[in-house]
């Protein structure tokens, strides 16, 4: 019975660290590309911290860890970033989108 107890018990504590571990990553990764995205914003694509009305970063479909960019001059629109290929990309709006609306929209 004693032997039964601490295998219950190794097994619990094992699940618990599991989902503490997991939980960890999924927040270091949206605190990750939530500073990626703001040092690209600022360092590469030179905007100025006034700018940027707010930025979040979010769990999505696909790319699983994504950035969230309004700007402050366009404030009823969403710009979604993502880390591809080792580099912050832009994905909303994408190329495709034809719409000349966007006064963010990358190239």
């Amino acid at each position: 019975m004693k032997k039964f107890v601490m295998v219950v018990t190794l097994v619990n504590c094992l699940i618990i660290f599991s989902l503490i571990g997991c939980f960890g990553y999924v927040k270091y990764k949206l605190y990750a590309i939530k500073k990626e995205t703001y040092e690209f914003l600022i360092d590469v694509k030179k905007y100025d911290k006034e700018q940027i009305y707010s930025l979040d970063s979010k769990l999505g479909v696909g790319i699983i860890f994504q950035a969230s960019v309004v700007f402050e001059d366009e404030q009823n629109i969403v710009y979604d970033y993502a880390k591809i290929q080792g580099q912050i990309k832009q994905i909303y709006p994408s190329e495709a989108d034809t719409d000349d609306n966007y006064k963010h929209k990358e190239q």
